[in-house]
């Protein structure tokens, strides 16, 4: 019998711990771990306070040391969007077109923002922060006004039901200016 073969669609912090702890747990079968960013796993949350803050680099946010991969055997496929499953073949199909088999697969893709529906989100310089890209914009890019770290403009944040702790402490200085908003008929109202 050939070894299992695992896909595991989603290299951020699920993904990369299911990769490595199958590994650590004995698992000695393929693993590909797909994700759509080409960063190597990092954790999400510090995107929005001390990464923005430029405290921290991306690099004290990776989920697992870089070789780790590597020397547990644990293809990346980075820059990589799956694009379909067809379970009944046991096979993921990537943006590319190849059809990556499976013995078993794990889907770890997170969730994704809720788009903001309030007047102004639509305008430059307002962003959501899900991923390292969107936390780090180019100079140039945003709403005109005074600059925050790295030359960036003044963003307002907003995540989920609220602004989070840390940021309404710190007021300014991030950056940043605080705000909450939440679902229902009371957007930005709180």
């Amino acid at each position: 019998m050939n070894p299992q073969r695992i896909v595991i669609i989603g290299a951020a912090l699920a993904g990369a711990t299911a990769a490595v702890t199958l590994r650590d747990e004995g698992f000695d079968g393929e693993i590909q771990l797909i994700g759509a960013e080409r960063q190597l796993p990092y954790n999400r949350p510090p995107l929005s306070k001390a990464y923005l803050r430029g405290e921290e680099r991306l690099e004290d946010q990776l989920v697992n040391p870089p070789g780790i991969y590597a020397e547990k055997g644990i293809q990346l496929r980075l820059g990589t969007r799956a694009t379909a499953i067809d379970a009944k073949k046991k096979h993921v199909e990537v943006e590319d077109g190849e059809r990556i088999a499976y013995d078993r697969l794990l889907v770890a893709t997170g969730g994704r923002n809720r788009p903001v529906s309030i007047p102004g989100a639509e305008l430059n310089g307002v962003l959501q922060l899900r991923t390292v890209e969107e936390s780090d914009p180019d100079p140039g890019q945003g709403a005109t006004g005074s600059e925050g770290r790295r030359g960036r403009p003044r963003l307002h944040r907003f995540r989920g039901g609220g602004f989070t702790p840390p940021a309404r402490r710190r007021g300014d200085r991030a950056g940043t200016r605080p705000g909450a908003a939440g679902p229902g008929p009371r957007w930005g109202g709180r």
